[in-house]
């Protein structure tokens, strides 16, 4: 079970008051902030829609389509600056609000696996290689804004269960946060204004 959907299970187990149980049980070994990951995932709304991706690849009712993931976008994200693929191989859901995509040019989204990308993954390579090689990254949210700002995260089988309003505006920031087996619940608010901020955070640890 992935850090994320463990997430999911303790904070919709919170209402019947089982939430320290649906830790245990998952034997995830973190105190995570419920309260505030509930927040971030009931507020991360998407309203201009989006396209659901495998591999590079539209996806509608869980049939492949004949369409990449860069055409269903319509430019409306998975955009390069130079008219092409942001999305290369990307696999998760992209919001059609200008996110995994670089103006400058660049590979925002190339090889990632994201379960939600909104208003993220903006600039040369941000969320590049997030979430791949057998990781797990879950929402990604106002986050990885800046050429390179979350690259790597969740990869190599690190996982991250969100990251929120972090890896912002600076060259590396966050860069290789949570990969080889490493496990970060979330970052907040943080990893923000300067290079190579968290360069190299938790590669082979944890963090709560």
């Amino acid at each position: 079970m992935s850090l994320f959907n463990t997430i999911i299970i303790a904070i919709a187990l919170v209402a019947f008051g089982s939430a320290t149980d649906a830790i245990d049980s998952a034997d995830v070994g973190l105190n995570a902030n419920l309260i505030l990951a509930e927040t971030v995932i009931t507020s991360s709304v998407c309203n201009k829609g989006f396209v659901v991706c495998r591999n590079g690849d539209e996806v509608i009712d869980g049939a492949i389509t004949e369409r990449s993931c860069y055409e269903a976008c319509e430019r409306s994200c998975c955009v390069d600056g130079k008219g092409l693929d942001a999305c290369d191989n990307f696999s998760g859901s992209v919001c059609k609000d200008g996110s995994c995509s670089a103006p400058n040019g660049g590979n925002a989204c190339k090889d990632a696996s994201i379960e939600r990308v909104i208003n993220s993954c903006i600039g040369v390579e941000a969320c590049m290689n997030a979430g791949s090689n057998g990781g797990s990254v879950g929402y990604v949210v106002d986050s990885c804004q800046g050429d390179m700002a979350c690259e790597s995260a969740g990869s190599d089988g690190g996982e991250i269960g969100i990251i929120r309003n972090s890896c912002l505006h600076g060259n590396e920031n966050c860069h290789s946060a949570g990969t080889y087996g490493a496990i970060i619940g979330m970052i907040n608010d943080s990893c923000k204004f300067g290079d190579r901020n968290c360069l190299g955070l938790a590669e082979e640890g944890s963090i709560g």
